[in-house]
């Protein structure tokens, strides 16, 4: 359809300008509502900075500069959800003008109810069209949303986020290096210096004692406060099982020997103040018959197997141990525990055979309740992650633990081909990872290895009985003076104290009832305040709690610097990404109270934009607020008044005889004259009543 003025129209027969303001201008109110929301999502975790920024001779901040951006899209939002209510008000407006006549003192009232609240107040003129009271409000509302939106954002005391991430050398154990052990040289024949190591080194023994007295792992500096990190980790794994049903039979053969030897053969009730309650020995892994005590011909008696020196030539060293608490109780006594002997005091059998058969049941008797363990070292690479959350809060968690399996080493034991505790390292070429071979570095390792389990097997090994009459002390004596002692340090660790099974051990000690034979009383509760507190009783199998201690001694010797990698070292690992926990001033955005206010203003600005779209459809036309549209209205209407003003027409106020006359569109042409006859000729002039133009000389024109 052709249109009779400038400007495109729909097939429809209205302009498309109008309708597009409106679509477009919600569209981009919600696009940068979506903007809004991303940006604050940005600045979510991040921290809040105050160092001073210059922009363009303006000292700021970026804090001051993030809410100057938020505002700036709430303002932008508003307005642009503004412009298209306004448009939709505009298309009711014009709609019910072109239906009916209105005051003029109306029309005013309407034409400025968007920006003029004395207009929007007067709504005694709204009342029968509440589309448009309803749409002029919302248009007065939809600022509240630009006021809430930017308090979305605020500042709290939290955690940085994204968390910075650090790549450095983390402190692990330098278990590929010497620092652990104790050295000595071995000149070579042809003029080479090697090393053979005796032991574990000061240092580690010392941390292997404070993290077995202490049960946890030892603290651990970290690259910074709150600080975590994953770290794949070659380190040995302490495995134990119950003894081999062959290999008890033997010890239990080997303790009657050693007692037959230090009781002259006597009968089974010598044994029962002899018999060890606490047993623990080291047997080279080759070793076809690891009992606790070989005969040693150049001393003439039984000496208690230590294994003293773990791989020497390549060869590893298990580790034994038996708990016997029915050693704890005394057949001369007469415990109630011992209700279910097997041997009654008052009927000793004599003869070779008897006396053996006897002693044979004692020790039977004395292992149905006993715990029976071998554990060896075995290699195994470790995913480790390490968490602080504070300068002493420390938990290390293992994620995985596979056990390395190599040819070289055997199914029992570190091995490798040739002397591993003479190590032959360094030449005369530059000092990198090619100059060290394989063997070489193996060795070193399992020097590590060897150090830190001699410094935990000092703690085990040694027996105890109550014979001593002190808790973790064995003794032995022959008729002829001769004295064997032993002593471990088991029960100064974390396992004499938090174990089922060295629980037990306990039971034969003081206690209030044994000094007072009574279990109730003034006497009882006094001998109780005077006696150390009785711990919670312990849950912990002896098994678990000694392989967990075992990693915590390996782990704790990265407490120590001297005893972590140097830089440079060619054998040094890697870097590790250290992630840092930072808690400072931190922008803290909830979403929930921006779109609340923009979801709202959103809703509402659809619902107008519809009703505007559907006035646009009723009325067949799109119209805008601009002052030729006014001029056109005006031109084609009839007011019942004299309009003629002779100085500055238009001027406020309102004359009240204009106030109160109505203006009607003509009928028929429809308003900007949407309805026109088929030819210019039929359009007719239309005049204002009462109107004439005014002279020139009456506005001062010459």
């Amino acid at each position: 359809m052709q249109s009779h003025h400038d400007g495109l129209e729909t097939h429809f027969g209205f302009h498309w300008h109008a309708p597009v303001v409106m679509v477009s201008s919600l569209l981009v109110g919600t696009g940068l509502a979506a903007g809004h929301h991303a940006f604050y999502s940005s600045l979510t975790g991040s921290a809040v900075s105050s160092n001073p920024i210059n922009v363009v001779g303006w000292t700021t901040t970026q804090q001051q500069i993030n809410i100057a951006i938020g505002t700036a899209f709430a303002f932008l939002v508003k307005a642009s959800l503004i412009l298209a209510c306004s448009t939709a008000y505009m298309q009711l407006l014009f709609r019910a003008i072109n239906r009916k006549s209105f005051k003029l003192s109306t029309l005013d009232n309407w034409f400025g109810g968007l920006n003029d609240l004395w207009s929007l107040g007067c709504l005694a003129s709204y009342w029968r069209y509440p589309l448009v009271t309803l749409v002029a409000l919302t248009c007065w509302l939809l600022p509240i949303a630009a006021i809430i939106s930017p308090a979305s954002l605020s500042v709290v005391f939290d955690q940085v986020h994204p968390s910075p991430v650090l790549n450095v050398i983390v402190p692990q154990p330098a278990l590929d290096s010497m620092a652990f052990g104790t050295f000595y040289d071995l000149p070579d024949d042809n003029g080479s210096q090697r090393f053979s190591q005796m032991g574990p080194n000061n240092e580690v023994s010392r941390i292997a004692y404070a993290a077995a007295a202490a049960g946890n792992i030892l603290s651990i500096d970290p690259p910074g406060v709150n600080a975590t990190w994953n770290l794949d980790l070659d380190a040995p794994r302490f495995s134990c099982s119950p003894l081999e049903a062959d290999v008890l039979r033997d010890v239990k053969s080997n303790l009657i020997d050693v007692f037959n030897n230090y009781t002259a053969n006597g009968t089974w009730p010598h044994i029962t103040n002899i018999m060890f309650s606490y047993l623990s020995w080291a047997a080279y892994a080759n070793d076809t018959s690891p009992m606790p005590f070989k005969w040693r011909s150049a001393t003439n008696g039984w000496t208690l197997q230590e294994g003293s020196t773990p791989y020497f030539l390549g060869v590893g060293v298990d580790l034994f141990l038996t708990i016997v608490p029915r050693a704890e109780l005394s057949f001369l006594r007469g415990d109630e525990n011992l209700a279910d002997r097997p041997l009654n005091l008052s009927a000793v059998r004599k003869g070779d055979r008897a006396i053996a058969e006897d002693k044979a049941i004692l020790i039977d008797w004395y292992f149905d309740t006993a715990t029976t363990l071998r554990c060896r070292a075995i290699p195994t690479t470790y995913r480790l992650n390490f968490e602080y959350g504070g300068a002493h809060d420390q938990h290390v968690r293992i994620e995985s633990a596979t056990d390395a399996v190599e040819p070289d080493w055997n199914s029992t034991v570190f091995y490798t081909n040739g002397h591993s505790d003479q190590l032959s390292i360094f030449t005369d070429n530059e000092r990198d990872t090619k100059n060290i071979t394989s063997l070489a570095a193996r060795a070193l390792r399992l020097s590590s290895y060897s150090a830190i389990q001699q410094a935990m097997m000092n703690l085990l090994l040694g027996a105890g009985n109550s014979d001593s009459k002190a808790q973790g002390k064995a003794r032995m004596m022959t008729d002829r003076g001769v004295m064997w002692t032993s002593q471990t340090q088991v029960f100064g660790t974390v396992l004499g104290s938090s174990t089922i099974e060295m629980h037990a051990l306990g039971q034969g000690l003081s206690n209030g009832y044994n000094m007072t034979l009574n279990d109730s009383g003034t006497a009882l509760d006094q001998a109780v305040s005077l006696l150390p507190s009785i711990p919670d009783r312990p849950r912990r199998p002896f098994k678990d709690a000694l392989e967990e201690l075992f990693f915590n001694i390996t782990i704790s010797m990265a407490s120590s610097s001297m005893l972590t990698y140097n830089s440079t070292s060619p054998l040094a690992p890697t870097s590790t990404d250290v992630t840092l926990k930072i808690f400072t001033n931190v922008y803290s955005y909830g979403s929930d109270k921006l779109w609340l206010a923009y979801g709202i203003a959103i809703g509402v600005t659809t619902l107008n934009v519809l009703v505007g779209l559907w006035a646009i459809v009723q009325t067949g036309a799109s119209f805008t607020a601009n002052f030729s549209t006014i001029v056109r209205v005006a031109k084609n209407a009839v007011i019942e008044a004299d309009m003629r003003e002779t100085r500055l027409p238009g001027r406020d106020p309102l004359p009240k005889r204009l106030a109160k006359a109505e203006i009607q569109l003509l009928e028929g042409e429809g308003l900007l004259g949407m309805k026109r006859h088929e030819s210019e000729e039929s359009i007719q002039q239309v005049h204002v009543v009462g109107y004439a133009p005014p002279r020139l000389d009456s506005l001062g024109w010459r």
